[in-house]
C-alpha cells in the first residue's frame, strides 16, 4: 500500500514499535523503523506477558513461535512474608477461552524474534528522532544532526522519554512511586516450574519466576529503606521465605538490574495529523502489574487493523485508534500505579492493613478482575486472531 512513495516511520525499535512494523509491512505499507541506539537493546531481563500480551503476540508472531519464546505457567501463588499462601489463581485455566496464555521470557529473546520476523534491514540504527510536523497528509521528521525525513505518517513508540510525545503533550515531569525494582536471573531452580510466585511484606515485594535452566526474579524495596546494592537487597529480605535469598545470593555480579519505580499519569492528548503514540511513550506505567509491553503489543494489533481498515494512514484511523486505546491504557496505568502504592507500604502498620483486606478478598473476585485485564473488546474487535 504506497502513499506517495513516502514511507510510514515508526521512532524506536522496542516490542510495540518492531510488531508494529511487522504487522504494517504485512498489509503492504512500506513501514520502517529509526531507533537511536546503535543496535538492538536485547538486555532488561525477564518479562511477563499476561494473556492478553500472548494473544497479541500470536497475531504478530504465529502462535508456534510465540509459544516457542519461554515457559508457560498454569497458576500465581500470593504469599506473605512468612509464606503462608494467601492466594492460588489458576490463570492458565481462565485463559483458556481468550486465546492467550500466561508467560516470561527474556526481553532480549523477543526482540531477536521480532527483528528476524521484520528483517532487520527494515531498521535503522542511531537515527534519533528529533522533532516533528505534520501537515495534510505529510509529516516532516527531523532527526537528531539535523536529517529531514518526509514520511506518510509517524509512531512515537520511542518509549518512556519519547520525543514524539514531548512533541505532543510538552514535556511533562514523571511521577515518582517511591519504589526500587530490582531484576535479576539466577541459576538456583524453582520447586515448581508452572506458577509463579509473589511474596509481599513490608516496603518489600519478590516475584519468582522459574525456568527450564533457574530462575528469574523481581524484586521491589521501599525507597526510604536505602536498599542501594545486592548485599543490601539480601540483607532486606533476610527471614523471608526460601528461595528467595538463595536466589538474590546466586546471581551473579553485574548481572542484575536496579531502576526507580516512575510513571506519568494518562493524558488524553496522543496524537495530531499524522502523527500517534504506541506504547510507554503514549501510556508509561509502573510494572507493578506488567503491562508495558502487553499494552505495547496491543496498540500495535489495534493500530495495524484500523489503518488497513481505513485503507491507510489517514487522520481518521490515528484518531479512531486513539479512541479505541486510551479508556483501556488509562484504566491500567491507574490500576498500576495503585498497586505500586498499596503493595509495599513503608510502615507496618499499613502493611498489616494491607494483609488483612487482601487476604479477605476472595479469590473469585481476583479471578473477575484479571478476566477484565485479559479480555480487550477493541483488539478482539479488530478481528486479529493468533496465527498458527
Amino acid at each position: 500500500m504506497a502513499d506517495a512513495g513516502r514511507p510510514f516511520l515508526i521512532a524506536g525499535a522496542g516490542p510495540g514499535g518492531l510488531a508494529l512494523a511487522i504487522l504494517l509491512r504485512r498489509a503492504e505499507i512500506d513501514a520502517r523503523v529509526v531507533e537511536k541506539a546503535q543496535g538492538p537493546r536485547t538486555g532488561g531481563g525477564a518479562l511477563v506477558l499476561w494473556p492478553h500480551g500472548t494473544r497479541a503476540l500470536a497475531a504478530v508472531l504465529g502462535e508456534g513461535p510465540a509459544r516457542a519464546l519461554g515457559p508457560a505457567f498454569r497458576r500465581v501463588h500470593v504469599r506473605g512474608w512468612t509464606g503462608a499462601l494467601t492466594h492460588d489463581l489458576p490463570i492458565g485455566k481462565l485463559a483458556a477461552g481468550g486465546g492467550g496464555w500466561l508467560m516470561a521470557l527474556e526481553r532480549g529473546r523477543l526482540i531477536d524474534a521480532l527483528l528476524g520476523a521484520l528483517g532487520r534491514e527494515h531498521v535503522r540504527w542511531g537515527a534519533p528522532v528529533e522533532s516533528a510536523t505534520t501537515e495534510g497528509d505529510r509529516v516532516c521528521v527531523r532527526l537528531d544532526g539535523g536529517e529531514e525525513i518526509e514520511a506518510a505518517a509517524l509512531v512515537g513508540a520511542d518509549g518512556f522519554h519519547s520525543k514524539v510525545a514531548t512533541y505532543l503533550r510538552g514535556d511533562v515531569p514523571p511521577r515518582l512511586a517511591n519504589m526500587v525494582a530490582w531484576i535479576g536471573s539466577s541459576p538456583t531452580p524453582g520447586s515448581d516450574a508452572t506458577r509463579l510466585t509473589s511474596t509481599d511484606g513490608q516496603g518489600r515485594r519478590f516475584l519468582h519466576i522459574p525456568h527450564a535452566t533457574g530462575s528469574w526474579w523481581y524484586a521491589y524495596t521501599h525507597a526510604s529503606f536505602g536498599v542501594a546494592d545486592m548485599a543490601a537487597l539480601r540483607a532486606c529480605f533476610r527471614g523471608y521465605p526460601p528461595p528467595i535469598t538463595d536466589l538474590i545470593a546466586t546471581t551473579p555480579d553485574g548481572s542484575w538490574l536496579r531502576f526507580e519505580l516512575q510513571d506519568r499519569p494518562p493524558s488524553t492528548v496522543w496524537g495530531t495529523g499524522r502523527i500517534s503514540l504506541l506504547g510507554d511513550a503514549a501510556h508509561p506505567c509502573t510494572p507493578d502489574l506488567g503491562q508495558g509491553v502487553c499494552m505495547a503489543l496491543e496498540d500495535a494489533v489495534v493500530l495495524a487493523a484500523t489503518l488497513a481498515s481505513e485503507a491507510g494512514p489517514t487522520e481518521a484511523a490515528f484518531r479512531r485508534y486513539e479512541g479505541q486505546r486510551s479508556e483501556r491504557t488509562a484504566g491500567l496505568q491507574r490500576a498500576s500505579w495503585a498497586v505500586s502504592q498499596v503493595s509495599c507500604p513503608g510502615s507496618e502498620f499499613a502493611a498489616q492493613v494491607r494483609d488483612t483486606v487482601f487476604s479477605a478478598v476472595p479469590a473469585a473476585a481476583l479471578l473477575s478482575g484479571f478476566a477484565a485485564m485479559f479480555a480487550d473488546p477493541a483488539a478482539q474487535a479488530t478481528g486479529a486472531k493468533p496465527t498458527k
